[in-house]
């Protein structure tokens, strides 16, 4: 069975981005965002699928960003609202890669599951996307 990988939920562990995240990358994030809480189903790779299970606290407000790669949000439980727009169980997002985005989370936080093709842990701020733009002489 080494084409087939198992992650069962006894043996993932559960943790807080500000535990585990350098603080370069939580200085920009929300205090809401450090809190929220995440499990690695699959770690993912270069060539590798990656799965995440993220559990975010109730009325947070996502800093917009970027990721290099494309990703698929789908609901679990509670909120996202994604501008007007609100998704809840059983609803899904994809993103793709380079676009600007953020949400806020519903009144009851929101659980949700995020895939990507391949590992991904960009995360790339307006502000550092500008400053890194061509053209620009900073």
């Amino acid at each position: 069975m080494k084409n087939i990988q198992f992650a069962f939920s006894k043996d993932i562990i559960c943790r807080k981005v500000a535990d585990f995240a350098p603080a370069g990358f939580l200085k920009l994030l929300s205090t809401e965002e450090s809190e929220t809480e995440v499990k690695t189903h699959f770690p993912g790779g270069e060539h590798r699928l990656f799965l995440m299970e993220v559990k975010d606290v109730p009325n947070a407000q996502a800093t917009l960003h970027a990721h290099e790669k494309d990703e698929i949000f789908f609901i679990l439980e509670g909120e996202l609202h994604f501008g007007n727009r609100i998704c809840s169980a059983g609803d899904s997002v994809s993103i793709l890669a380079g676009t600007f985005y953020t949400f806020r989370t519903g009144p009851d936080g929101c659980r949700y599951l995020k895939f990507t093709g391949a590992a991904d842990n960009s995360f790339i701020t307006k502000d550092q996307y500008q400053a890194n733009a061509p053209g620009n002489n900073r």
